[in-house]
């Protein structure tokens, strides 16, 4: 008698967990760990102002990879450029001050520039892949304005 009630309590416990497992098929199963969200960046303003004229440039504090922060300013504008125009590209050439024994040190730096600015880009919606890097880091052209800067050129425009 013991054992048949058992059993029957067995059976119904086992039709139990095979009802409440047809209605959730992930209960019983620890879920993965979801990886952390990226941190948030500023949203992107609501008029979009026209591009400036003349060359697009970021300029940097000597030695400063964190991007200024009127640089929203004149992206906003360059993505809605590249959002209108599916074929446009968009080059990036990074530079950084330095001296022969420091080039290498510069070039990592003008790198690191390069990379978040593209990054915020991409917050803007733009593919990464739409965007080429070129990290010179101390082969600016001295005529074209300060060391430390970033020039944005527009390709297949």
């Amino acid at each position: 008698m013991i054992r048949t009630s058992l059993l029957a309590l067995a059976l119904a416990s086992s039709a139990t967990a095979a009802a409440a497992q047809a209605a959730d098929p992930h209960a019983g199963h620890a879920m993965p760990p979801q990886p952390a969200a990226p941190a948030a960046l500023p949203p992107p303003p609501t008029t979009v102002a026209p591009l400036p004229a003349g060359p697009l440039t970021v300029t940097f504090a000597v030695g400063e990879a964190d991007l200024p922060a009127s640089v929203d300013t004149l992206l906003a504008p360059v993505a809605e450029r590249l959002r209108a125009r599916e074929t446009a590209r968009l080059q990036l050439f990074s530079y950084a001050s330095g001296t022969e024994e420091t080039a290498r040190e510069a070039r990592q730096l003008s790198l690191a520039r390069a990379l978040a600015l593209r990054e915020r880009l991409t917050a803007y919606g733009i593919r990464s892949t739409r965007i080429d890097i070129r990290a010179l880091g101390t082969g600016a052209p001295a005529k074209d304005g300060p060391q430390d800067r970033i020039d944005l050129e527009f390709v297949n425009d």
